[in-house]
């Protein structure tokens, strides 16, 4: 969440059984801070998250899925500590108190490690994609009848980069968006060449990797987006959480966490999640000047916000992420609504219990 320049709290009763305070938080793109509900704070508080798994010895990246009254959340998860191994999966009746259910992915054999990913519905079967590492990262694909139960697809589904645009090297989570007329867009971490005599036709600004499809099962990699940063440096080490249309744009959750040229990113050390507002699927993308900061924290040595992602429900859109604690420990932080404020800034409404 962005740093507030004026706060108010408010009781919101969501339509859904997501039961939740709400602290709404106006800011400028220089600020530097996050509240928690019950403390001010950067280190984030074990009684103030939600969900940690205990059967595994850690977690990474977060996604999740509503269907017929659960919320379903698919994490990473370390096996042994400190090597992200497969996705997990917890369900929760409430958005508040998860259940672990356990394993459902694991890296293949010949992969170095899984990657981040999210879930989807394609016709009558539900979808999932991930990364894995090897030489270069590629993305592989499971689906699922139930939520629960995952069978990976076949190598003649993965997405690699495509070298017409892409370095062959980071290659990471798609993030599928509905498309006008059928199919996906889709989004991902990736590396599009920069101008250079390799590669005269490269781009003269930072952006990131997209993919289109029209069945959502089968991707193929298209030209990156087009961004317009104007005045705003350019992020580094750029993750895409997430991509949504509200009203007639659309809104991208970019998450940058350093090392950043000079030491800073707008007085930031720390890693921070960022908004763009594109006029189109393809952009351009624009820092949204008036709120750029979406989440972030000042100190790099807490590691407290990370990548966030939209979260769809029947009637509201959320917003979920996961902090870290000092001894480098993640955990689900309380969702926040995501909401598009009457100046056509992206805004977060942060929830606790």
């Amino acid at each position: 969440m962005r740093a507030a320049e004026a706060v108010r709290w408010e009781t919101v009763r969501p339509r859904q059984p997501v039961k939740m305070l709400f602290c709404y938080m106006r800011t400028k793109a220089w600020a530097l801070s996050i509240m928690m509900v019950g403390f001010l704070s950067c280190q984030p508080s074990a009684v103030a998250m939600l969900y940690q798994p205990t059967l595994v010895p850690g977690m990474g990246d977060q996604w999740l899925y509503y269907h017929e009254g659960v919320h379903y959340l698919y994490h990473l998860y370390e096996q042994p500590a400190g090597k992200l191994y497969g996705v997990y999966l917890a369900t929760s009746k409430d958005g508040v108190h998860f259940q672990e259910v356990g394993p459902v992915i694991e890296k293949n054999p010949s992969a170095d490690w899984l990657g981040s990913g999210t879930v989807w519905k394609s016709g009558d079967k539900y979808m999932m994609n991930f990364s894995e590492s090897r030489a270069h990262q590629s993305i592989s694909f499971a689906e699922s009848d139930d939520l629960i139960h995952w069978r990976r697809l076949g190598e003649e589904y993965t997405s690699h980069p495509d070298p017409r645009w892409y370095e062959v090297g980071r290659w990471d989570c798609i993030w599928p968006m509905p498309r006008e007329g059928g199919g996906f867009w889709g989004y991902l971490s990736a590396n599009p060449w920069r101008r250079g005599d390799a590669h005269p036709e490269g781009l003269t600004y930072r952006s990131t990797g997209m993919l289109e499809s029209s069945d959502g099962v089968r991707w193929a990699a298209i030209a990156p987006p087009v961004f317009e940063w104007g005045k705003t440096p350019e992020l580094v080490n750029v993750e895409i959480g997430a991509v949504r249309r509200f009203n007639d744009k659309y809104y991208m959750l970019a998450q940058t966490w350093g090392p950043y040229p000079g030491g800073t990113y707008l007085g930031a050390t720390g890693p921070g999640v960022y908004a763009f507002i594109g006029d189109t699927p393809k952009g351009p993308f624009r820092p949204d000047t008036g709120a750029f900061r979406f989440l972030g924290n000042t100190n790099a040595r807490t590691r407290s916000t990370h990548f966030a992602r939209f979260y769809e429900m029947p009637n509201e859109v959320l917003a979920n992420h996961f902090l870290f604690t000092r001894s480098f420990k993640a955990w689900l932080a309380p969702l926040k609504k995501a909401v598009v404020d009457a100046q056509g800034h992206l805004t977060g409404l942060l929830a606790g219990q």
